[in-house]
């Protein structure tokens, strides 16, 4: 039996040791000088690295089970279910499937013609941050924008949703819709993997995904019925985070979980996991 988990860069382990991880990266002293092949193996290593020290190893280790880490950095929920369905063909009766989600804010709407934005925001909190400071808040096109498409104004629209966006994130941004979605996203995949017979148990990375409980959404097997998070229940302590200065949002978005982070979380879910099929 194989313990897999999906999720965002909280599932994938990053930050267990970020200093060592950019030291290895970027930092490394000859990065610069190194050749693609060169830098995709030190890649691997800090991939193999973050996999061997995130909580799916520890908590894997913990009940006896071999385990494969499907997380990816930014990561969306809808991505996160199709990394899941996509890997269904794995799945056995007895396997059991950590799913860690990530914030709402990173799903694209569908009320929108399409549009280049690689994601509405990273998190509530920075939501919050600029509403309450005025500050400008950066819209992230993407890598493509609309490269491959056939617009022949596409330049305009590129500058008309860098406004638009900035403009709807403070004005016309609906908790409510996001609520819904996840609520559809969190019963889809409780229903797919009890078809497949898997044991699961859901909780989320950094912030809650919906604003109240739903009765079709089964919160018992939900960490903490869903009310807190890993960043939540790890941020009292700062040895249990990453090292202050790596997080794009410094101190408005959440930091990532240092090793100790990913260890002090694994105690938990662990207990809560023979609670929710054991006891």
């Amino acid at each position: 039996m194989k313990v897999y988990s999906f999720g965002d860069s909280f599932t994938a382990g990053i930050g267990c040791d970020r200093v060592w991880e950019e030291s290895q990266l970027g930092n490394h002293p000859k990065w610069d000088t190194m050749t693609d092949s060169e830098k995709s193996i030190q890649r691997g290593s800090v991939a193999n690295f973050r996999e061997n020290n995130s909580f799916t190893k520890k908590f894997s280790d913990s009940i006896g089970f071999d385990s494969k880490n499907f997380g990816k950095a930014g990561n969306s929920n809808s991505n996160i279910v199709q990394d899941i369905v996509s890997h269904s063909h794995l799945f056995n009766d007895g396997d059991v499937i950590l799913i860690g989600w990530s914030s709402p804010l990173r799903d694209k709407v569908t009320f929108w013609p399409e549009n280049p934005l690689l994601w509405i925001s990273s998190s509530k909190d920075v939501k919050k941050y600029f509403e309450e400071t005025g500050k400008t808040f950066q819209i992230d096109i993407g890598n493509s924008g609309y490269k491959n498409k056939n617009y022949k104004n596409k330049i305009e629209i590129e500058e008309f949703w860098e406004e638009f966006g900035k403009d709807w994130f403070v004005k016309g941004y609906d908790e409510e819709y996001h609520h819904l979605q996840s609520k559809q996203i969190l019963y889809f995949t409780q229903e797919f993997l009890k078809y497949f017979g898997v044991k699961y148990i859901f909780f989320n990375a950094f912030e809650p995904i919906l604003i109240r409980e739903e009765p079709i959404i089964d919160m018992s097997k939900y960490w903490k019925g869903g009310n807190e998070s890993i960043w939540s229940y790890t941020k009292h302590d700062e040895n249990l985070l990453e090292p202050l200065g790596y997080n794009l949002y410094n101190g408005i978005e959440a930091g990532h979980p240092s090793s100790a982070g990913h260890t002090y979380f694994e105690k938990s879910l662990t207990k809560f996991y023979k609670e929710v099929y054991d006891g």
